[in-house]
């Protein structure tokens, strides 16, 4: 049952950052974890400290003593291993990326909108640059701090698969993350309408296909060794309305599922099912990565550093 080691909570200080450091907090005591909580300075300093070549110390002390004052306000000062300050643009993603490569972060969490993002129909430009590129998990919360899923815990987790490998794995983070929390765990697959010429037999057929889903279900669990009790969902229609309805009427607080499976587009998009979840559902959601053998090599080694007492 793998644990998070390192977390990174990027936040720019706002109230939607505040409930993504919450859900960090929770995490981490759960994971005995280091929480990093990482603050990228505004543009604004970061054109002026380039334009003029100005290494502005009092900008910087600023940067460092706002982003105390709003961990001690969210009351979590005592929870947070390492606060960084650091000279952002006007796209704080790289600088995110970059810091969890450097200190071999295993889970980033950061808010899906904040000061900055623009009501875009698709994710905050910062939130899915970081999904898009991270070498780890990443977590994205929605709201702020009194929503419930950041004020009561994670309670209830959704585990959506497709049968394919990199679901698997996701589905793995998931019972792990529910047997730590005591959380419940539901297993959910959706059947996409089977699209047939009007003379067949629609009904006989799609009454098969759920008889072989749920057999095929059936072996999927049976496979992952799953460390908690869990309820398994079958539903038909499209996958990410779905999974978003279902988190909705059962209030969900927390969405488990890979970058992609059996349905793999470019990495640009990320998973076009998982893509559209994040933009959709009510609830936070965290997208496990399904990583080349050398970036595992990569977070193995920051994990090696942790525990030498490095960095």
């Amino acid at each position: 049952m793998n644990r998070y080691r390192r977390i990174v909570v990027a936040t720019d200080l706002s109230p939607t950052a505040e409930a993504a450091l919450a859900t960090a907090v929770q995490l981490a005591r759960r994971d005995d974890a280091q929480l990093h909580v990482l603050h990228v300075r505004s543009a604004v300093q970061s054109v002026v400290s380039t334009t003029f070549g100005i290494d502005d110390p009092a900008s910087e002390l600023l940067g460092d003593r706002a982003l105390r004052a709003w961990i001690r306000s969210a009351g979590f000062e005592e929870e947070v291993s390492v606060m960084r300050v650091i000279a952002g643009g006007h796209d704080a993603a790289p600088q995110i990326l970059h810091y969890a490569r450097d200190e071999g972060a295993d889970l980033i969490v950061l808010g899906q909108r904040g000061h900055y993002d623009r009501a875009i129909p698709f994710l905050g430009d910062e939130a899915h640059e970081v999904l898009r590129e991270a070498p780890c998990d990443v977590l994205v919360t929605r709201g702020r701090r009194e929503d419930a899923g950041a004020v009561s815990g994670i309670k209830r987790i959704l585990a959506p698969v497709d049968l394919s490998t990199p679901s698997a794995e996701a589905l793995h983070v998931a019972a792990g993350l529910a047997a730590r929390l005591g959380a419940g765990l539901t297993v959910f697959l959706v059947l996409e309408p089977l699209a047939l010429p009007p003379y067949l037999p629609l009904e006989r057929l799609e009454k098969d296909n759920a008889t072989h889903a749920a057999a095929a279900l059936e072996r999927f669990i049976e496979d992952a060794h799953l460390p908690v009790q869990h309820q398994r969902v079958i539903e038909r229609g499209t996958p990410h309305r779905c999974i978003a309805d279902y988190a909705r009427r059962e209030k969900a607080d927390l969405i488990v599922m890979g970058r992609a499976g059996l349905g793999r587009v470019e990495r640009l998009f990320l998973g076009s099912v998982t893509e559209r979840v994040l933009r959709t559902t009510p609830c936070a959601v965290l997208v496990h990565q399904d990583l080349p053998a050398q970036q595992k090599g990569s977070a193995a080694l920051g994990t090696a550093k942790m525990a030498a007492g490095v960095g």
